[in-house]
């Protein structure tokens, strides 16, 4: 996951709850207008943050899940992103827009955003719960979508 990034330290008198939150909203905002989750994923790994889906997914929706130390080390990284060679090699833009890691209407990528907004909106239980009937859901499809996180719940 983030274990190779270094450990930032924490800034007394802010409080952790307004730091998740501001990196869960820069994170959907990255994913919703500059990024899809493909390019992500990408993104991390050019920068040598090689993740698995279900890691890479609790690294964009569920981020207070992972040690504190990287949570802030994931915050620079999305906050320095316009300084990130990684990032602007992933991008979505428009001579680009073609590629398979551009594909806006991806499943995943929209299960992110949608998981995302549930969060911000409605708080982590009710993603959570969400996330758990779409998977559910997408177990019982003919074809699943989302067969990669089908695990997702075994590694809480």
């Amino acid at each position: 996951m983030l274990q190779m990034l270094a450990p930032i330290q924490i800034r007394e008198g802010v409080p952790m709850s307004a730091i998740k939150n501001v990196l869960s909203q820069d994170l959907f905002f990255v994913l919703n207008f500059e990024m899809t989750y493909k390019g992500a994923q990408r993104w991390f790994a050019d920068a040598g943050y090689t993740m698995s889906d279900i890691e890479l997914f609790k690294t964009l929706v569920f981020s207070e899940q992972l040690p504190e130390d990287h949570q802030f080390a994931l915050l620079n990284l999305v906050v320095d992103r316009y300084e990130n060679v990684f990032f602007q090699a992933n991008r979505v833009f428009e001579h680009n827009a073609d590629d398979e890691i551009n594909d806006t209407h991806d499943p995943m990528h929209q299960l992110v955003l949608h998981i995302l907004r549930e969060r911000i909106i409605y708080g982590e239980e009710n993603a959570l719960i969400t996330l758990g009937l779409a998977l559910i859901k997408d177990k019982q499809a003919t074809e699943p979508q989302y067969s990669a996180l089908h695990s997702y719940f075994d590694t809480i």
